[in-house]
């Protein structure tokens, strides 16, 4: 790799930007995750040094898009169609076996070509130090499947249910509705007692009737407002 293409690669991944050519000072680059990154970039499972179908799918023969705005044809991204459902290519830091290979017009492309292929697995870009040859640029490599810090996060949120109740009317029965359709789940209770003249919020996990998938009872030894959280587990 020429030392050019290292000093302007790293400048421009930390300035959170795209690196299609040499040719390019880092604000005409497009915007792309950096090093600093969102949620759904983030990866939670475990990854095999030997590429599997859990966590990793294989992509065999992606037809790369020609970025028209460096010349020479020496910098391709990814299709829109992958992009748009896309955690980040796995990179051979995992495993020689998730080594992107280059064709061109079906012919393999090795990193030792002279037209010095570089491929960020990141954004899927693919740059080329020198002018390639001719011909339909192609891809297979390997993408994330599994699970992101983002979808973790959303099913966590999904998870569990929090409200109160009997604020206007504090009752000892209460029957609470909720919408995650399980037997299987834990309640925590908050309820109101007296002491010294002074209301003060109690917690408790008291027993609890379930009627159905999305309904249960409690019932408290007073009449008190409560305050909960419905936890599947």
């Amino acid at each position: 790799m020429l030392e050019k293409t290292k000093i302007n690669y790293s400048q421009k991944k930390l300035f959170g930007k795209l690196h299609t050519s040499n040719t390019k000072e880092w604000y005409e680059e497009l915007n792309a995750p950096s090093i600093i990154n969102h949620s759904k970039f983030i990866w939670v499972d475990e990854i095999s040094n030997i590429p599997d179908s859990m966590v990793s799918k294989l992509y065999s023969q992606i037809t790369m898009v020609e970025d028209i705005t460096v010349s020479g044809r020496m910098s391709y991204g990814i299709p829109k169609n992958i992009k748009n459902d896309f955690a980040g290519f796995i990179p051979p830091t995992y495993g020689i076996g998730y080594s992107v290979k280059i064709f061109i017009d079906g012919e393999i492309i090795p990193t030792s070509h002279y037209s010095k292929p570089f491929f960020d697995y990141v954004n899927g870009v693919l740059v080329f130090e020198n002018i390639p040859p001719k011909g339909i640029v192609t891809i297979d490599a390997y993408t994330y499947i599994g699970l992101t810090l983002n979808t973790l996060l959303e099913q966590e949120q999904s998870s569990i249910i929090k409200g109160e109740m009997g604020f206007d009317e504090p009752k000892s029965e209460y029957i609470i509705q909720h919408n995650l359709g399980s037997m299987y789940i834990d309640l925590i209770l908050y309820y109101q007692e007296q002491i010294d003249d002074y209301s003060v919020w109690k917690k408790d996990q008291i027993p609890f009737i379930l009627l159905d998938e999305n309904r249960l009872k409690i019932e408290l030894s007073v009449k008190s407002p409560i305050k909960f959280i419905i936890k599947l587990y």
